[in-house]
């Protein structure tokens, strides 16, 4: 029995505006990209420098590449489904080559301690029907792994354990006094 094997066509190089654009267009319609993911994957399939800056221009002008606008979802999103701490979404969206600029102004509606608070929302369903003390740990751990500072984490469970009359942790009255 022989064995299938798929092979890739090879690509061809994209020599012009509209073939740049009619792939942009092909590739954008999957989820939302930046500029610099966009001119990446163009220098990728070989377009030449003029081209990708003419086909980048006119998808800016279309609408189609807006990295304030992808900065803002990436951030209401993460926020929703993913939480981290403030200075990690930053660094993801430097990844994606967000300008600082851009960055800040999509961060502002965001605070650490939401998203904290957030984030352990999320951490208790998983951990939640863990007796307390070692659910606090996981918690705890599961919050840094996630970004947040320490002495945030300490607030975030210590004002949840005082809001569901939890019994407080031996590291948590050492702590304390």
């Amino acid at each position: 029995m022989t064995r299938r094997t798929s092979r890739k066509r090879p690509q061809r190089a994209v020599q012009d505006v509209h073939a740049a654009l009619n792939l942009l267009a092909r590739w954008l319609r999957h989820k939302p990209r930046t500029e610099a993911q966009a001119r990446a994957m163009l220098t990728r399939r070989g377009a030449p420098p003029e081209v990708i800056e003419a086909a980048l221009a006119r998808a800016r002008q279309m609408g189609w590449l807006n990295d304030a606008a992808f900065a803002r979802l990436w951030v209401e999103e993460r926020a929703r489904l993913r939480p981290r701490a403030r200075w990690v979404l930053a660094q993801e969206l430097r990844e994606k080559g967000i300008p600082e600029r851009l960055i800040q102004q999509a961060l502002e509606t965001v605070d650490d301690t939401t998203l904290a608070q957030a984030a352990l929302q999320q951490g208790l369903r998983r951990y939640g029907s863990l007796p307390w003390p070692e659910a606090r740990k996981k918690l705890a751990a599961y919050l840094a792994r996630r970004g947040f500072a320490y002495a945030l984490i300490f607030d975030i469970l210590t004002l949840w354990e005082a809001e569901h009359d939890l019994p407080t942790t031996p590291e948590v009255e050492e702590r304390a006094t």
